[in-house]
This record gives C-alpha cells, structure tokens and sequence, in this order.
C-alpha cells in the first residue's frame, strides 16, 4: 500500500500504467516528496561511482491526476448513495457510505484475532463496498466470503469496484455474491462472521424478526455479529415521527433492548462518519430469543 497524500493506492502496476498514459515515463522505488510519501518517475542512474539511485518521480501533473482520481472515486459512491436514497431509502437507509473508521469498527471480529482457524464470513447490505474492501483485505487462507446485497444497483457498482481491487482477484473464487433479501439467502453451513449494515430503524417489526431468526439458523455458538445505527436515530424517530411510525420504532426499540439483555457484548462509538454511529457486537446468536 502507498500512501500518497490523503488518499491510498493499493497497486502500484496500474498507477504506472495510468502515469505511461499521461506521458510519465515510470521506473520501481519509492522515496519522499514534501514530507509525504510520493512516487517518483523516471529512472536517474548516478554515473559516479559511488552508488547508483532508482527512483520513480511523479510529476506535479501525475501527482495531481492520482489526487483527482481519488476523490472522483469518492464522490462517486457518494452520488450512487445519494440517488438510491431518494429511489429505495427503506432498503439504503442513509445517503454516505460507511467511513474507513466505522468500516475498521465493523470488521475488529476478523482484525483483532492473530492466529485463527478458516472463517466463514457474511457481509449483509455491503452497498458500494466500503465495508467488503477492508474485510477483503483482512482475509487469510481458507477464508470465505458471502456478499448479500438486496438493490441490484449496489451490487453492479460493488462488482465493478471489486473487478480491479487486487485482494478480491487474489481471492475470488472464495467470494459469492447474492442480490437478494437476507431472507431468501440460501441456509448452505453456518458463519463465523457475520457484518451486517441491514437499516433495521427503517423496517417494520416483522421484518426485523425474520431477519434475526435467519441469523439464528446461520450462526453456532461461536458466531459473532457486528451492525451499525445512527446514534440516537430511534429516539429522535420516536419524538418527531407520525403517530404510526413512532409505534413502529417502539416496537423496534422493544426488540433491540430484549437482544442486547443478553447477547450485547460491545458497542463502540465512532463520530468520523456521516452521521456518528454505533457500532454493536452481539454473541450467543444461535440462542438469540426469536423464533428457531
């Protein structure tokens, strides 16, 4: 990984290729530049006897290209986000995608273990990816991955984004992808890990009672979950929302309070997103108090 400014470039092959196109001839080595990390082009071979140096020197347009190029990439997601907000906000349930503080907060089950067996692993509502990237990253040998995404838009957007990302290619054929309701996923085994971004303040009771009893029948008696909500969404909901929702979000808290008696095992602020959030952890999800 080399980190070039505010941004993060995880394959130095394709930043090269971009730079040949850009009329910057490139050449391996890394070295400073301003105080930063910066990639330099163009090999300098000192003809003096002393040593010689490679290096690989950006220049200031191809510097600025790969600062361009990721906050379009930003900006991007964010206007996927935004557009199915305003098309299927019950299913998105917010208009950003997950920060990378709240993404490491999601996936401390998978980094926090040092030396570990095979993990299955679930990621459910995983958007444009914000959340698979770090969790691809962090996989080991023998690891497996199921994606399940409900809007077919986020999917293609996520299976865009992942077709140059190194560590899924590293990986693929460990990675399947479902573009269904967590409710229709096919029951094949049960998982270690499970991530879920699903936006159950957004939901009616009935469907938040299917989903976990799902969970139950996935999960064994080591299986740990990690979901977000926005920090005192359902308590402003309940105050500020039409008699009928306000019910709903009753019933939502209801359901939540009689899972974390029991099952809450930590919950971590994290303000660096939009908006804060807090991320839970919940164990014992085989024995959670929903229909088996």
């Amino acid at each position: 990984m080399v980190p070039v400014g505010y941004i993060t470039l995880p394959n130095l092959p394709p930043i090269s290729a971009m730079l040949s196109r850009q009329g910057v001839s490139t050449a391996p080595g890394i070295s400073t530049f301003g105080g930063w990390p910066g990639l330099y082009a163009g090999t300098q071979a000192q003809k003096r006897k002393k040593r010689v140096a490679s290096f690989v020197h950006v220049s200031v347009k191809g510097y600025f290209t790969i600062f361009l190029l990721g906050w379009i990439q930003m900006l991007k997601e964010n206007v996927i986000f935004l557009k199915e907000a305003f098309l299927e906000f019950q299913s998105t349930g917010t208009i950003f995608p997950t920060s990378r503080w709240a993404a490491e907060a999601l996936i401390t089950p998978l980094i926090s273990r040092k030396s570990r067996k095979p993990l299955r692993i679930l990621e459910l509502g995983p958007g444009t990816g914000s959340v698979t990237v770090p969790i691809l990253e962090s996989m080991q040998a023998g690891d497996e991955l199921v994606v399940c995404e409900i809007n077919h838009r986020f999917m293609s957007a996520l299976k865009e984004r992942l077709s140059e990302n190194q560590h899924y290619l590293r990986i693929q054929d460990k990675v399947k992808f479902f573009c269904c309701p967590m409710q229709d996923l096919p029951e094949a085994g049960h998982f270690d890990v499970i991530v879920c971004a699903i936006p159950f303040s957004n939901l009616d009771l009935g469907t938040v009672q299917d989903i976990f009893t799902k969970l139950r029948r996935m999960s064994h008696e080591e299986t740990v979950m990690t979901f977000y909500e926005y920090i005192a969404l359902r308590s402003i909901g309940k105050v500020v929302s039409p008699p009928k929702n306000r019910e709903r979000l009753k019933q939502i808290d209801s359901f939540f309070e009689n899972i974390f008696s029991n099952h809450l095992t930590d919950r971590i602020r994290i303000y660096l997103n939009v908006l804060p959030i807090h991320v839970y952890t919940l164990r014992d999800l085989h024995e959670l108090p929903v229909a088996a």
